[in-house]
């Protein structure tokens, strides 16, 4: 039987190799070192100001032919944006301007179509 008990500062010390201790720095040094930390909350969601506009958005008159049909005789180009949505389905609560939203009922047809 080995002695555990021996091994576990060990444990300690794999845990914080790498890592290098802090330096003390001036208030004056902090203000005009880079920070890798200072991204917003809205950058770090894609939230900001600069997102560019998508090239297409989402063209709900596209799909509406699909409205009454069954979903699972319904032809769709292969890079659509089209997300199948129904009682029982999970789906994202993103949001995205290029998707259409195709809502079916317990039957697969199609009620309504919806951008996002």
């Amino acid at each position: 039987m080995r002695p555990i008990h021996l091994l576990l500062p060990l444990v300690g010390l794999c845990a914080t190799a790498g890592h290098a201790t802090p330096q003390a720095m001036s208030p004056g040094q902090l203000a005009t070192q880079p920070s890798v930390h200072r991204v917003g909350l809205q950058e770090m969601l894609g939230l900001s100001a600069r997102q560019e506009e998508p090239e297409t958005a989402c063209n709900p008159e596209q799909w509406e032919g699909f409205v009454g049909a069954n979903v699972a005789a319904i032809t769709m180009p292969a890079d659509a944006d089209v997300r199948i949505t129904g009682p029982g389905y999970m789906a994202t609560m993103d949001y995205r301007v290029t998707r259409a939203n195709l809502e079916v009922d317990e039957d697969g047809v199609v009620q309504r179509v919806t951008c996002g």
